[in-house]
C-alpha cells in the first residue's frame, strides 16, 4: 500500500509539475506499471534498450493514453512523458511505416 501511495504521489507531481521535470517521479518499476494497470488499464506496448543500457518503455491504454517509462541500469525507473493520442502506424514491405 505504501507503494502504491508513493507512486499516487509521484504521478500526480510530474502532472503538476509538467515534462520538463519527469526526472524527479521515480520508484519501482512493479509499482508504477502496476498503479497504471489499475487506474488506467495500461499495460508495456513497446521496449528498447537504450545506448547508455536503460529500458524504455511505452504503456498504452485502450483509449490511447500512452505513458513513457525509462528504467536505469542501476535500478529506479522514471516516468519520462504522458500523453494522448497514441496511435500505431501499420508497418508495410520493407518494415517502412506508410
Amino acid at each position: 500500500m505504501k507503494a502504491y501511495i508513493t507512486m499516487l504521489v509521484a504521478i500526480a507531481a510530474f502532472i503538476l509539475m509538467g515534462s520538463a521535470n519527469a526526472q524527479l517521479a521515480c520508484g519501482d518499476r512493479a509499482s508504477f506499471v502496476e498503479f497504471l494497470a489499475k487506474t488506467e488499464a495500461a499495460r508495456p506496448a513497446t521496449i528498447g534498450l537504450t545506448s547508455q543500457g536503460d529500458v524504455l518503455e511505452v504503456l498504452i491504454s485502450e483509449t490511447g493514453r500512452w505513458t513513457i517509462i525509462i528504467t536505469t541500469s542501476k535500478g529506479p525507473t522514471c516516468l519520462v512523458s504522458r500523453g494522448d493520442s497514441w496511435e500505431f502506424l501499420p508497418v508495410v514491405a520493407g518494415g517502412h511505416h506508410s
